[in-house]
């Protein structure tokens, strides 16, 4: 059994990666209300019936996602949550990506630095003409 739930957890995680926003919603709203999902999200968001139906069956509308990015219920947490799924990342994770990029992108341009500033002081020593006393 434990097998058969790890298999199943891979493959909606993967699924949901593969789809998008809308899978990763229609994967959140399944797990969030097992039972009587469509209302539950009508109520939650608002929605109409075709709209919180559309929601469960991954077919959320971009107006539809529009509204949940825009609602006192939805907004960015949820979307966090959404893109953490979709892209199955963490915000963590994508933190702590960004500021390496960044630390290696830093570490480039003080190389970059350094070798222009030697550039510069090589440029500027006076030059000795072969064979020209001075």
């Amino acid at each position: 059994m434990g097998t058969v739930m790890h298999f199943r957890e891979n493959f909606r995680a993967k699924r949901e990666k593969d789809f998008g926003l809308e899978n990763a919603l229609a994967g959140y709203v399944r797990r969030r209300w097992p039972e009587k999902t469509i209302g539950y999200v009508q109520r939650e968001w608002g929605l109409s019936e075709s709209e919180a139906a559309k929601v469960v069956y991954a077919q959320a509308s971009k107006a539809t996602l529009n509204k949940l990015l825009h609602h006192k219920r939805g907004g960015f947490g949820l979307f966090v949550e959404l893109l953490a799924d979709a892209t199955s990342t963490t915000i963590e994770q994508y933190i702590r990506t960004q500021a390496e990029r960044a630390a290696h992108e830093r570490r480039t341009w003080e190389a970059e630095e350094r070798r222009l500033a030697a550039l510069s002081a090589h440029l500027s020593e006076p030059r000795r003409i072969a064979g020209r006393r001075d």
